[in-house]
């Protein structure tokens, strides 16, 4: 009572639902006299704008491949997180979560640094051009480079760390990368987080943007279902120690509440 199709997929772009929209309400054959003109012509235009993320989607996720590759050759260290790595392994496949860019983490500045110049080499800017002295002082003070391929339209965020020092998240990442684990995207192998550090990390990332999305929820709600032999001490204890367990509670909280996912007493 008082759902309209325009408000549906209004909702489901803000929330970066609609492929998966698109896929359920295909399963109720929306071709039937049931559904009317009107409904149905939502219907195209959510069946379009599903097929143009899928499209945007590998042509991402072939760009990370490339990318990451240019990073193992000249040996950054760099994993990719996000993006299509939860599309590929938590969600139900590459075109059914919304994102719009690509993450790397390569701790270290100096690391971090060459990958920029890396990406310069392969067409990519900075979004915002700086002299040598707004470029020190914004490596002392910010987190990420955000880069813009004008050619591709593709969009990079090159972390050299997780969050900026004043956000409550102290993440270690030495330890984290001893637990790296082998990823696939698109038939290719890569490494990105343990299940364990993913999972604290995506809380935090939510917290950072204010809850801003049932999609984001929805990745967090995921992660348990898909590693049934999630170790739960080892992500109590990462979020202590990275001083955000409440970030982890509530997000364990709404993923519980909003998709009813199943938790450990503790």
């Amino acid at each position: 009572s008082g759902l309209t199709w325009k408000t549906l997929c209004e909702k489901g772009q803000i929330h970066g639902f609609v492929p998966l929209l698109y896929r359920f309400l295909s399963d109720l054959e929306p071709g039937s006299n049931d559904w009317g003109s009107v409904a149905n012509e939502f219907f195209q235009k959510m069946k379009t704008r599903s097929r143009e993320v899928l499209k945007r989607n590998l042509l991402l996720g072939k760009e990370l491949l490339h990318v990451y590759n240019l990073f193992q050759a000249q040996g950054i260290p760099a994993i990719a997180y996000k993006g299509p790595v939860l599309a590929e392994e938590v969600w139900e496949g590459i075109g059914f979560r919304h994102f719009e860019d690509l993450d790397f983490f390569v701790p270290d500045l100096g690391n971090s640094q060459q990958a920029r110049d890396l990406l310069f080499a392969r067409g990519y800017v900075l979004r915002q051009e700086m002299n040598p002295a707004q470029d020190e002082h914004f490596s002392r003070t910010q987190c990420e480079y955000q880069l813009f391929n004008p050619i591709s339209q593709v969009s990079i965020d090159l972390h050299w760390a997780l969050f900026y020092d004043y956000f409550s998240f102290h993440f270690d990442h030495a330890q984290a990368w001893k637990r790296l684990k082998k990823r696939k995207i698109l038939d290719r192998e890569l490494l990105s987080f343990s299940p364990e550090d993913q999972l604290v990390v995506l809380c935090a990332h939510a917290t950072k943007h204010q809850w801003d999305s049932l999609s984001r929820i929805r990745d967090i709600a995921l992660v348990p279902g898909v590693f049934s032999n999630l170790d739960w001490d080892l992500v109590l204890g990462l979020a202590e120690k990275s001083s955000c367990p409440r970030m982890l509670l509530v997000g364990l909280s709404l993923a519980q509440r909003v998709f009813e996912i199943p938790l450990p007493e503790k």
